[in-house]
């Protein structure tokens, strides 16, 4: 995303942009005041008509707060995230005893920002209630629409300072993927912002080895609570479990272990992004795991699942002033859910090391998603590029590396010395043709070919026409 830019009487940018923060490390140590005073109609074309309405109104705001005249503080980390925004912005505030939400919205949109600000105002609300804690400060949300090439996703969110901040394709609509990004980001607030688990503190690249919390138990609690709210359709719901089914079935990285796929993502591999959804797809899949054994056990302190766990040790971190946690004190508070007299967390350590470190497919029974899902074997053949797309967003020409000699591109004849000209393809479309133009011997050359790995057995979570949809949700 953009750290700086302004544009059609939009002014946006990060703290990492904006800001002279300190370098003296013990200066870094000490939270700092920062006084902000913007003129948003500076950023107003003075000859641009108005709009009937008089609305969007030439406004200022940060990722802190919806105001452009305030001194805030925070930690010079929580600065340098923050972002600031000026020009004509659509404006939703919210407020009610469970939080206060504050929305921005610049750019052409094909939705409401109302009805969008309204959802994301109960999601957080949904969140902060599953797995965090009441807060007052209000939770500001700065959504930026414009033109995103097609190879980009349509939706792009953020933590930035003490809020979130959306990119967004000014023809996409609000649907099941802005919703999952948005609440994956809510997630994250707790889940990584305000605690972060890892493995063990000596292993080798420590901060890699979060990524299945960070995203996978972020990515896992997005979607169940999506769900509980109704804004997640059934397709939408079993898309995303076969995501993962397919992650972990067909990622060429699969077979490693999460040391080798941690020393990848530390070395600025290409393959980065493969590593990311691998991990991603691990840590959901082992939520989802412990999830049902929790939901389904005998116990007098109710069925809350993960979710009761994962609010335990937010709640231990805040009374603690800690943010670092080992493993073994999530899963401590999970044992202790599932048997306070005996609390078998050695067996949840040794299921965790087997499917996020090994990667593992764990054993899930039939009614793990509830009575609405069950899963189905099938065979298909996955979305394969054959090879890495490394283009950089407003490059002069798009760029590849890792040409997979037995993948669809090569058959189709790319050549790992060729230049890239154009290059077209919708992610995840096994079924939409690639589109190239490369540069070979002083010709350009079209290669076309359908993206289409090879033919693999894969678990897909099929919905039964037969339960009724107030039953589904558990």
């Amino acid at each position: 995303m953009p750290r700086l830019s302004v544009d059609d009487g939009l002014f946006f940018a990060t703290g990492e942009a904006l800001l002279l923060l300190p370098e003296d490390p013990e200066r870094l140590a000490d939270r700092l005041r920062l006084d902000l005073d913007v003129d948003p109609a500076a950023f107003v074309d003075p000859n641009a008509d108005a709009s009937p309405t008089g609305l969007p109104e030439a406004r200022a705001a940060s990722s802190f707060a919806a105001t452009a005249s305030t001194s805030l503080e925070g930690w010079p980390f929580e600065l340098r995230r923050a972002a600031f925004i000026a020009g004509p912005l659509e404006w939703v505030e919210l407020d009610s005893m469970n939080g206060h939400d504050r929305w921005l919205g610049a750019g052409p949109s094909r939705f409401d920002h109302r009805w969008s600000a309204a959802e994301t105002a109960g999601v957080r609300t949904a969140i902060d209630g599953a797995i965090g804690l009441p807060t007052l400060d209000p939770l500001v949300t700065l959504l930026i629409s414009g033109p995103r090439a097609p190879t980009e996703p349509t939706f792009v969110v953020e933590l930035r300072g003490r809020g979130l901040v959306v990119h967004a394709d000014q023809n996409a609509f609000w649907d099941a993927s802005a919703r999952m990004n948005v609440a994956q980001a809510l997630s994250a607030r707790w889940l990584g912002g305000r605690v972060l688990v890892h493995e063990a503190p000596e292993l080798d690249h420590p901060e890699a080895r979060t990524l299945w919390f960070t995203a996978g138990t972020t990515r896992f609690i997005a979607r169940e609570q999506l769900f509980e709210l109704g804004l997640l359709a059934d397709i939408d719901y079993a898309a995303e479990i076969d995501w993962v089914e397919l992650e972990l079935a067909t990622n060429p990285l699969r077979n490693l272990d999460s040391a080798q796929l941690a020393a990848i993502v530390d070395s600025k591999d290409p393959r980065a992004g493969l590593v990311r959804a691998l991990l991603t797809a691990r840590g959901a899949i082992y939520m989802a795991w412990l999830d049902q054994r929790l939901r389904t056990r005998d116990s007098k302190w109710g069925n809350d699942g993960v979710s009761e766990s994962l609010r335990m040790l937010v709640s231990d971190a805040v009374a603690k002033q800690r943010r670092e946690y080992p493993l073994s004190e999530l899963l401590h508070f999970a044992a202790f859910q599932l048997d306070y007299e005996n609390p078998p967390e050695a067996m949840l350590d040794q299921k965790f090391q087997a499917v996020v470190g090994d990667g593992q497919r764990p054993e899930l029974p039939a009614d793990t998603y509830g009575p609405c899902f069950s899963p189905k074997r099938r065979k298909l053949r996955p979305f394969a590029l054959g090879f890495i797309d490394t283009s950089e967003p407003g490059a002069e020409r798009p760029s590849f590396t890792m040409l997979d000699p037995e993948g669809p591109a090569a058959a189709a004849g790319l050549r790992a010395d060729d230049v890239l000209v154009e290059l077209d393809y919708l992610p995840g479309d096994p079924k939409s043709e690639v589109r190239l133009k490369v540069e070979r011997g002083g010709e350009v050359v079209d290669i076309d070919y359908l993206p289409e790995g090879a033919s693999t057995r894969v678990i897909q979570w099929v919905r039964d026409p037969s339960v009724p949809v107030e039953a589904c949700v558990r």
